[in-house]
């Protein structure tokens, strides 16, 4: 058996062809996304990181803003720059690039980020809405594992999968992530780490095995079930810098689907940086006129749905009066959308309320449609 490539280059790649029309949509519109980075010392990994997302930002049409401090910084420098992009309007999201030089405190870098503009998704307030199964920033890591696993067709819902590490920004959130109830979630999940003897035992049971410790070749071909999904998240650099991942490369000859050494769950983190950005990091007003076109867009697309009328939208103090309409292509779509279509026809004007659930009407960007958009509602920000 010789396993599939579970290709993140290749998965970035779509992505960005899908975000270079939604950035251009949103242009028209009146809206740049804007997506800063906090580089903070002269790590050579890190640098290279920032430098590969600011190149990603320029491809698809994404603004990118840099904060660039050098390794004698201080954590008032630290928390100064934070501050700089929390309060830069023209920043929709941005991450802190971790790790942080020695004696700089990550959690109180984490802890100054504007929750709302969290693209990396560690702030406790988002990790605490990830546990809650409710809509924010999700780590951009783990979020790509699912979506490069989803995008190759292997099935997560009811599997098991095998997580080795338990680290904040991979192992804890992505268990988290892959056991809510939703799809291409609802998994059984396992967390194992390198304090466990015998590792193997369990990741033999595994259906999907994500390595995620920073240990060179720490799965072997002996640990996988065959036909396994393998997933390789942690790395090392060996003699020359050369890039050793969790995962042995002989795995390849056991597993179903596996990453490869390069090119694998690196890109996908990227993509997801890019993607959360553009979804999820615009100001509440614009986010609902955007994801009303796009959602039409989208549907139209992905559900052979045609449009029969122009989309219109009109704000008011406290709500939003938006109408289009679709004609159905496919005999017998509407189970997925539920009341969304009603009976698949005709979509009549609604009204949006602002209120507090603007995250349910988002949720079309990611590919996850709501139930109920036409009653989902959003906030207006003075």
């Amino acid at each position: 058996m010789t396993a599939a490539l579970l290709d993140g280059n290749a998965f970035l790649a779509h992505i960005k062809d899908d975000l270079r029309t939604r950035c251009a949509a949103l242009a028209e519109r009146g809206v740049t996304v804007g997506l800063a980075t906090v580089l903070v010392g002269d790590d050579q990994n890190s640098a290279s990181y920032v430098r590969m997302k600011h190149e990603d930002c320029a491809e698809v049409g994404i603004a990118s803003f840099r904060e660039d401090l050098p390794a004698s910084s201080t954590q008032a420098d630290v928390v100064a720059a934070i501050e700089r992009c929390n309060a830069n309007p023209d920043i929709h999201g941005f991450i802190v690039q971790l790790p942080l030089p020695k004696g700089l405190d990550e959690e109180g870098a984490l802890l100054a980020i504007d929750p709302d503009k969290d693209a990396d998704g560690l702030h406790p307030v988002n990790l605490g809405r990830l546990v809650m199964g409710v809509d924010a920033p999700i780590p951009c890591t783990p979020a790509g594992i699912q979506a490069l696993l989803a995008f190759n067709g292997v099935e997560i819902e009811g599997k098991h999968v095998v997580i080795i590490g338990r680290g904040l920004t991979i192992g804890r959130p992505l268990a988290n992530l892959l056991a809510l109830k939703r799809p291409n979630a609802n998994a059984a999940v396992t967390v194992v780490h390198t304090g466990v003897p015998d590792l193997g035992s369990y990741t033999r049971q595994a259906d999907i095995l994500i390595a995620a410790a920073g240990a060179p070749s720490i799965v072997t071909p002996d640990m996988v079930r065959p036909g396994a999904a393998v997933v390789s998240a942690g790395i090392t650099f060996g003699e020359g810098r050369r890039l050793i991942p969790d995962v042995d490369e002989a795995c390849a000859e056991v597993a179903g689907w596996i990453t490869p050494r390069l090119g694998g769950v690196g890109p996908t983190t990227r993509a997801m940086l890019l993607a959360s950005d553009t979804s999820v990091k615009l100001n509440p007003k614009q986010r609902v006129v955007a994801q009303v076109a796009q959602t039409a867009t989208d549907t139209a697309s992905e559900h052979r749905l045609a449009h029969a009328g122009q989309l219109r939208w009109e704000w008011t103090p406290g709500k939003a009066q938006v109408s289009y309409s679709v004609r159905q292509v496919e005999p017998g779509f509407g189970v997925g959308l539920g009341n969304w279509l009603g009976n698949g026809r005709q979509w009549t004007p609604f009204e949006m309320q602002m209120g507090q659930e603007q995250s349910s009407l988002l949720q079309g960007l990611g590919g996850n449609l709501p139930v109920e958009i036409g009653r989902a509602s959003c906030r207006e920000r003075v």
